[in-house]
């Protein structure tokens, strides 16, 4: 009888995946949760590993990590910074990020990336508040894609514009005034106009749940 002491593993083998469940804690009736890493795909993990042998699921749906990061780093955006300028770079630099071809996202790295430096901590508070992790997740931008491709500049006279994200820097300028007022001069050649409704903000006559009365004098 021989013995092989590395006939499976030898000593020239290197792991790509690998697994750990702990035992400690594990309800009778509920799932069991684990660690899992997957060298070979830079953060992500081969499908037929993590459900056909491994028989699991992600814990968070990444579709909805995505989601929530998307509405939390809008959200803090609009609420915290005072600078119109800044507030479009960081803005656009949550639409690029998400826009991009990276199948992962890492807060933390985003916000040291993008973010003033005494900007950093609060972004991240705000998206731990909203129950957005602040490490890296798989990113899968399907439910907030139409979201992607526009920005919205609104003003306290319930004036907005709507541009394409990649002509913001191209035809928009801002300019700053000292009484907290800004100047916003689009560049461009008009080519239309139109009536324009936004369901998220209903009018008078929705408020009042009366439906629109004819002219009088049509």
């Amino acid at each position: 009888m021989s013995y092989f002491a590395d006939l499976l593993m030898t000593e020239h083998n290197k792991i790509y995946k690998a697994a750990l469940f702990c035992v400690d804690g594990v309800p009778d009736d509920g799932p069991i949760e684990g660690w899992a890493a997957d060298k070979q795909l830079a953060g992500k993990m081969a499908q037929f590993w993590l459900h056909a042998f491994l028989g699991c699921r992600p814990k968070e749906d990444p579709q909805l990590l995505t989601q929530n990061f998307h509405q939390a780093a809008v959200d803090w955006v609009d609420t915290h910074v005072d600078d119109p300028e800044k507030s479009i770079d960081y803005l656009m630099a949550v639409l690029v990020e998400l826009r991009s071809n990276a199948t992962t996202l890492d807060p933390t790295a985003f916000a040291a990336e993008h973010l003033d430096l005494y900007d950093q901590d609060n972004f991240l508070t705000y998206l731990d508040s909203k129950d957005v992790p602040t490490a890296t997740f798989d990113k899968d931008i399907t439910r907030v894609a139409p979201r992607l491709s526009e920005l919205q500049i609104g003003f306290e006279s319930g004036i907005s514009i709507v541009t394409p994200v990649q002509r913001v820097r191209e035809d928009i300028k801002i300019e700053e005034h000292s009484d907290g007022t800004s100047t916003v001069t689009v560049k461009g050649k008009i080519t239309s106009t139109r009536s324009h409704y936004s369901p998220r903000k209903p009018d008078i006559a929705d408020a009042s749940s009366q439906p629109p009365q004819p002219d009088p004098a049509g």
